[in-house]
């Protein structure tokens, strides 16, 4: 355990934290000097547990962040693109009902996700000083306010 403890220290990244600490670590990671330019990736998880403040944090700062389902653009965050997850579930039932009626899981075909969602959050987007091209909005599944 101390192992792992000291990689996430030395790697950055944070796993199994208590609400308080999730906090810090948001506002740490989304906090930077004024005209300076960065990329990076955050990955978070627990994501939907702190959607909100994730969607907050980023527009003080200017940054635009995509996430992966449209409830964190809903929240705030500027794009996400990804599979759709209801569909995801609803194809999973049917695989966990031939587990449970006795299949072997490795006999059941892997199933890649068919249905893909683009959502964009318009009022972020105006906060962070980004406009989405008309293009991508008409490509859009969803578009929030």
């Amino acid at each position: 355990m101390e192992d792992t403890q000291q990689r996430q220290i030395s790697l950055d990244c944070y796993l199994n934290r208590s609400n308080a600490a999730v906090q810090r670590i948001l506002k740490k990671h989304f906090q930077r000097p004024a005209g300076l330019a960065q990329r990076y990736l955050l990955t978070i998880t627990g994501f939907f547990l702190h959607r909100k403040r994730i969607a907050e944090l980023p527009i003080a700062g200017k940054l635009a962040v995509i996430g992966p389902a449209s409830l964190m653009v809903e929240a705030g965050l500027l794009m996400s693109y990804g599979a759709n997850w209801w569909a995801v579930a609803r194809s999973a039932a049917p695989l966990v009902k031939k587990i449970l009626e006795g299949e072997n899981p490795g006999n059941i075909p892997v199933q890649q996700p068919t249905i893909f969602e683009l959502a964009f959050n318009l009022k972020t987007a105006q906060a962070i000083g980004l406009q989405i091209p008309p293009i991508m909005l008409a490509r859009a599944t969803q578009v929030f306010d």
